[in-house]
């Protein structure tokens, strides 16, 4: 069998960078979704992201129709600003590795990284370590997560693959009315299917 022969001139880096950021927010959403017990059926009013990177931002909203259309969301926003929407970095040490590593120092080292706040994360996850009470410890020793502190608490918030999705977990009547005509629609289809009447 005669492979054809692969030409690099052919490959479009733009193309590749926008769909794989693209891919990582319909999945980091997902993974929301999941959290938060929102089968896909059912639609949300919005998924955010928020990144620092312009051309990020702009190649989501490149790709608007479908993120929106894959996560079942009214919009997508797209932010620079992660205070506008309080999240903040929080850490929980890894057990496994600084328990074994710090012995009888784990519980005040635990205690002082609980207390760490989203700037000192920040820095930390820039620079790869932090000095905690005489020990170096390294981000990739952390359990991180992001947090959404606002008051309202409609948003969920995570990140995978170096991108923040934030998803407005909030439903209301039309919504859930909306997902179960899906749900109707989707069973005749199959039942239509079994049928063969399609």
């Amino acid at each position: 069998m005669m492979l054809p022969k692969y030409d690099f001139n052919m490959v479009d880096e733009e193309i590749e960078r926008r769909v794989a950021l693209m891919q990582a927010v319909i999945e980091t959403g997902r993974v929301l979704r999941d959290r938060n017990t929102l089968p896909i059926k059912y639609p949300l009013k919005e998924v955010v992201l928020v990144d620092a990177d312009p051309v990020n931002l702009q190649d989501a909203q490149s790709l608007e129709s479908y993120i929106v259309s894959e996560l079942n969301v009214k919009k997508l926003t797209v932010s620079s600003d992660k205070q506008k929407y309080d999240v903040k970095l929080t850490a929980k040490p890894n057990h496994m590795i600084l328990g074994k590593r710090l012995k009888k120092d784990f519980k005040p080292v635990s205690a002082a990284i609980a207390k760490l706040t989203d700037a000192e994360l920040t820095e930390m996850k820039e620079s790869g370590q932090r000095e905690i009470l005489g020990h170096t410890i390294g981000f990739d020793e952390l359990h991180v997560a992001y947090e959404v502190k606002s008051e309202s608490g409609s948003y969920a918030a995570a990140s995978m693959h170096n991108v923040l999705v934030l998803l407005d977990c909030t439903t209301d009547q039309e919504m859930m009315d909306e997902g179960l005509a899906r749900e109707v629609i989707n069973r005749i289809q199959k039942l239509r299917k079994k049928a063969k009447l399609v």
